[in-house]
């Protein structure tokens, strides 16, 4: 099902909503469910930065019309990814979730779950990165790369945060 975001409620945001809307509040969740009933687990593991790139293609108009002044582009294909650092414990669950060379469930959101107003993707993943940097000092760490899995009966789609009931 397709999320209109143009149809979802619009609340008010506060003062410190508007002026205070940290980096760190983007989060990555885990599934140890199902694509139908899924199990959301926070991964605490998280060291660092965390992106999510979203751009689209360019799809140019080809028009042979003599009065446009301007390239016109349609609509192109999404290009998502999420990368980030996590820390190096083959112990901890989410570290072994996104090491898995298959299908790995995952949602970021740009906030907690149960806070509505969050956005985000989730579905099934590939993480196409999993180098170990092992430095001098300091904590092993081990780099992600998570793009959207082909052939999955669970695909990528926007997700948003909800309010608990």
């Amino acid at each position: 099902m397709a999320i209109d975001w143009d149809d979802l409620p619009a609340r008010p945001l506060t003062v410190s909503e508007s002026c205070d809307v940290r980096g760190r509040d983007m989060v990555l969740y885990y599934n140890t469910g199902t694509c139908e009933s899924p199990v959301w687990v926070l991964h605490k593991g998280i060291i660092g930065d965390l992106t999510l790139g979203e751009t689209e293609d360019d799809e140019e108009l080809s028009s042979r019309n003599p009065y446009r002044l301007t390239k016109e582009y349609l609509d192109g294909e999404i290009d998502l990814s999420i990368t980030g650092t996590q820390s190096t414990d083959s112990a901890y669950a989410g570290f072994q979730a996104l090491m898995t060379r298959g299908l790995v469930s995952v949602m970021v959101l740009t906030g907690p779950v149960d806070v509505a107003g969050g956005t985000g993707w989730e579905g099934e993943w590939r993480n196409k990165d999993r180098t170990i940097n092992g430095p001098t000092t300091g904590s092993m760490l081990t780099n992600f790369n998570l793009k959207p899995a082909a052939c999955t009966l669970c695909p990528v789609r926007p997700a948003v945060g909800v309010d608990p009931v």
